[in-house]
């Protein structure tokens, strides 16, 4: 059991000096930014009609997807202006229920409906 207990706590040593020596990182330091004038010469555009068929179908699908998201979101500001504010409206009384409406406890529905709402009357 000892045996067992050293191997297994040089593994570890061992393990921990190699995360330390992966986490060592160097110091800052000051670099020097220069202007430039023109773009680098060896860039090239990601819009170039030469690219892979699937980059190209992938800025098309992007750029769709951009031009929905801001016709949507030109389309929400649109409906909120135009929202109507709060309004005072008239409230009646009915004498009577609505003519088209069923009544959900008639003994004619199936049988699940009749215990649930029997049940539920208890």
């Amino acid at each position: 059991a000892s045996e067992t207990f050293e191997r297994r706590e040089q593994r570890l040593a061992s393990a921990s000096a190699a995360a330390v020596d992966e986490e060592k990182a160097l110091a800052d330091k000051d670099v020097a930014i220069t202007n430039q004038t023109k773009e680098w010469a060896g860039a090239q555009d990601s819009d170039e009609e030469d690219g892979p068929p699937i980059e190209r179908h992938a800025s098309e699908t992007f750029e769709r997807r951009e031009q929905r998201l801001a016709s949507a979101s030109a389309a929400a500001a649109v409906d909120e202006a135009k929202a109507l504010a709060d309004r005072d409206v008239a409230i009646t009384n009915q004498a009577k229920e609505w003519a088209g409406a069923e009544d959900s406890d008639e003994e004619d529905g199936p049988p699940i409906e009749r215990h649930a709402s029997e049940t539920f009357e208890r």
